[in-house]
């Protein structure tokens, strides 16, 4: 109301700058494997969402391969979301159909990481100071 920002209001703008810096590097193929890996999900999650995700990996033959380095980064609350979210796309794959049901749950899917996406940049900041 008098110019100023609120706090919350900066948080989300020194959240969104962080995650701008670790794009810059990932961009730049700055950030060391396997959290080149983890960027690349993040990304397609932010951008996507898991169904996509999960597309270019099974159009690639990438799923077991990116899964392997991505899963051991994560704390087990986010791992356990991501196979989840795996879990329900082979559902819908599975099914050769449209279901709204398996959709609601992918979204619930996408929600819950972008409920912890401070925790993933987190890792991503680690990730790229320690290679340093």
């Amino acid at each position: 109301m008098f110019g100023f920002k609120s706090k919350k209001t900066k948080e989300i703008q020194e959240r969104k700058e962080r995650w701008e810096k670790i794009e810059n590097l990932w961009y730049e193929d700055k950030i060391p494997s396997p959290y080149d890996t983890l960027m690349f999900y993040a990304a397609d999650i932010r951008n996507s969402g898991h169904s996509i995700f999960f597309d270019r990996l099974q159009e690639n033959d990438l799923t077991s391969g990116i899964m392997d380095k991505l899963l051991p980064l994560l704390p087990t609350n986010l791992e356990e979301n991501v196979l989840e979210a795996y879990r329900a796309y082979i559902r819908l794959k599975e099914e050769g159909k449209d279901d709204e049901t398996v959709y609601d749950e992918l979204v619930k899917y996408n929600r819950f990481f972008v409920e912890h996406d401070e925790e993933i940049l987190e890792i991503l900041e680690l990730g790229c100071k320690t290679s340093q």
